[in-house]
């Protein structure tokens, strides 16, 4: 990413960071990045995060990505890709998941129902595939957000777990189906996190905590592997290692 824009941003930059930090190293306003270059390149630059998306669109067709699920069968994922999220499909599920409780569930999809606006019509990833499994780890053990919501609070998590397997789907997101707002997030994040590792003199890069979604399917051609992750972090369990 860094030798997209290689001529504003080098070593000499990067040291000046280091010298003068600034008091707090934040993604969603990179002015700090700003001065930095000014300072160092002699040029009235204003916005590197501007520049940066318009060379990373270029470049990029995809954004290597991660969906987390818990499948019975990864072979509709190969036949029709990933669809964006249905409530009322999964409600209906959830009916026939949950066949002695229909009275609670009902209640709980009412509730649900207030919220499902911000995730229907979606289709969610992370950028990476660790943070799933140590930090996101209910997609994997429970399956989606809405029923895993369901079984839960009907007292039934159980009955979710003893379907499927947890698996990651890694994919080919179309870097046109990213909305503009989701490519801001994601080029502050990642200099945020290469200015970190070089101003503190970090080994390890630390995982970029960043997801998004897209408002449309994303087609089985895009779809790039398979994984079956093992002692996965239950964080309805004491964030205790399960499958």
């Amino acid at each position: 990413m860094l030798f997209l824009i290689a001529d504003l941003v080098d070593k000499n930059v990067l040291d000046e960071l280091r010298k003068n930090p600034p008091r707090y190293f934040v993604s969603d306003n990179l002015e700090w990045l700003d001065r930095a270059i000014q300072k160092i390149k002699g040029v009235a630059f204003s916005d590197i995060r501007a520049t940066l998306i318009e060379r990373f669109t270029s470049h990029y067709q995809f954004v290597r990505a991660f969906h987390g699920c818990r499948p019975e069968s990864i072979e509709s994922y190969k036949q029709h890709g990933l669809l964006p999220s249905d409530p009322a499909l999964l409600n209906k599920l959830a009916f026939q998941l949950f066949p002695q409780k229909k009275e609670a569930v009902q209640s709980v999809i009412k509730d649900l129902a207030i919220n499902q606006d911000c995730y229907e019509g979606n289709v969610y990833f992370c950028l990476q595939l660790e943070e799933l499994v140590e930090d996101c780890g209910h997609y994997l053990l429970y399956g989606s957000e809405h029923l895993g919501a369901i079984g839960i609070r009907i007292g039934e998590p159980e009955v979710l777990r003893q379907r499927g397997r947890a698996t990651i789907i890694e994919c080919n997101v179309p870097a046109v189906d990213i909305s503009i707002a989701f490519k801001k997030c994601l080029i502050g994040q990642i200099l945020v996190t290469i200015a970190v590792k070089y101003c503190h003199r970090l080994r390890t890069p630390k995982i970029i905590d960043f997801g998004f979604y897209i408002s449309r399917k994303l087609e089985p051609e895009n779809i790039i592997d398979f994984h079956f992750p093992t002692g996965i972090p239950n964080t309805h369990n004491f964030r205790i290692r399960e499958d």
